[in-house]
């Protein structure tokens, strides 16, 4: 096994820039049991037993690439966060490693620096290198040794794990349909539906000319998909008096404290494992 195929968690990155340097140590220590890949099998025209040569690097690479993916499908699928250090800069973005795997984070997936001001190398290294930072692991990809994290990502990730059933949240009307509003979720990138039947406590029979798009609203959340995809919202449990949001919305934005909190002691009543 050549120096350069030892395993990826014992080898040093110094070690790696200086290949022509001899190790003092052994690169593998003796009994250890272990899997090895076979890189090839080399002739034997003299009649000379010659074993076959083997990394055990490319075997730990497989082991780091699958948990790389599986932590960006928990990063995606249940908005898992992961913490890392940040080793460095350049002007792309943000360099760091996960589980020894180089990982990249864009400037356009950092918040901005200022209004409408971005970073600039210099300032990236100085403001985040050795510092540990949430990240959202946004794309795994072996084939071209991409791993890209988002810190905007990241917080929304946050935000999005704080939603539960009976949690008040603000948000824009982006869209208006004949069966209901969609809301984006303020600190969100997501929208939560406000269905028509979940509008008032009085029956109505359309949703136009109650909102406008561009509209803040307060909604309750009344249910969520494990992944986010489908957010359900409602404004009628916000009301005190059936018809409020359409006589007085101000009214109901007002008492939406107060009201969001009856909620959730009626659902933990209903539910003892309500949290």
């Amino acid at each position: 096994m050549p120096l350069r195929e030892a395993p990826f968690t014992i080898r040093d990155a110094s070690e790696d820039r200086l290949a022509s340097e001899v190790r003092e140590t052994p690169c593998l220590p003796k009994g250890l049991v272990r899997p090895f890949r076979i890189l090839n099998v080399p002739a034997n025209p003299g009649g000379t037993p010659l074993g076959p040569l083997l990394s055990a690097r490319l075997c730990d690479l497989d082991v780091l690439w699958q948990r790389a993916s599986q932590l960006c499908d928990v990063s995606i699928q249940h908005k898992e966060n992961l913490m890392v250090t940040i080793e460095g800069a350049n002007n792309g973005g943000l360099l760091s490693r996960l589980n020894g795997l180089s990982l990249f984070v864009p400037v356009s997936q950092l918040e901005k620096k200022g209004h409408n001001e971005w970073w600039t190398e210099k300032d990236m290294a100085a403001q985040f290198a050795g510092r540990e930072v949430g990240l959202a692991v946004l794309e795994v990809a072996r084939a071209s040794r991409k791993i890209v994290c988002s810190v905007v990502k990241a917080r929304e990730n946050d935000d999005l794990r704080h939603l539960a059933v009976g949690t008040l949240v603000s948000g824009t009307v982006r869209r208006i349909e004949p069966f209901g509003v969609f809301v984006g979720i303020n600190g969100t990138r997501v929208s939560g539906l406000l269905h028509i039947s979940n509008v008032s406590r009085q029956h109505i029979e359309t949703v136009q000319g109650i909102f406008e798009v561009g509209e803040e609203v307060r909604c309750l959340v009344m249910g969520l998909d494990p992944g986010y995809t489908n957010i359900s919202l409602s404004i009628a449990e916000l009301e005190r008096e059936e018809g409020d949001v359409l006589i007085n919305k101000q009214r109901v934005w007002e008492h939406a404290e107060e009201q969001a909190a009856l909620f959730r002691t009626w659902v933990k009543n209903q539910d003892p494992f309500y949290n």
